[in-house]
This record gives structure tokens, sequence and C-alpha cells, in this order.
């Protein structure tokens, strides 16, 4: 992430495993919101919005999917969350597979 601020939104139940949630392209958070209630039952929710969706800047591009993975990884970092789960849709599931190849160890640990 450096110096890229994303827009986040995260419910606080401390206690509970995180499921990072990631946006469709074209799409923001709030492409989750039905999914919400049954969700935080269980994990707490993070969801960010993506470099150019909703409240995140539009950066020079191009991106590739190294830049939006290191995105979520830096996220993580600044929100000092060691381990996480994630869910993506269309490009937010491309993210999840490149995190699954390069981050994938780092979250077992």
């Amino acid at each position: 992430m450096g110096t890229t601020r994303l827009g986040v939104a995260g419910d606080r139940h401390a206690d509970a495993p995180v499921l990072v949630l990631s946006n469709a392209l074209g799409c923001t958070w709030e492409m989750w919101d039905p999914q919400l209630d049954a969700l935080n039952s269980a994990y707490r929710v993070l969801r960010y919005n993506q470099r150019g969706h909703g409240q995140s800047p539009v950066l020079p591009g191009p991106y590739t999917l190294a830049d939006l993975g290191a995105d979520v990884l830096a996220l993580l970092d600044h929100l000092e969350v060691p381990r996480a789960s994630f869910m993506g849709s269309s490009l937010g599931g491309m993210i999840g597979l490149w995190l699954g190849v390069h981050a994938g160890e780092a979250s077992k640990g």
C-alpha cells in the first residue's frame, strides 16, 4: 500500500477471525452488503475498495495483480492483522489467487 490510502470499512469484533472481502471490478465494498449479517456472526469483516474504486484513489496505471495484492498485505499490516481469510469476486477473486500463491504461507504460520 505504501502511499496508497485505500478506503476501508471494518467491524470491530476483535476476538473473531478476520475475513477480508474484495470487490469486483467496477464495484465497491457495498456489493457485499447482502452478506454482512451472516458473515458478521462469525467473522470480523474487513471490506476495502481497490485502487480507483469508491473512496480509494485513482493512481497512475497500469496496475498489476502484484500491486493489488501488495495493497491488501500493506492494509493488513497497517491494521495490525497478522492473519486473515480472503474472499473476492471477479477481480477480487484474482487478487485472492495472487495472495494464495504469494502470501499463503504467511497466513498459515
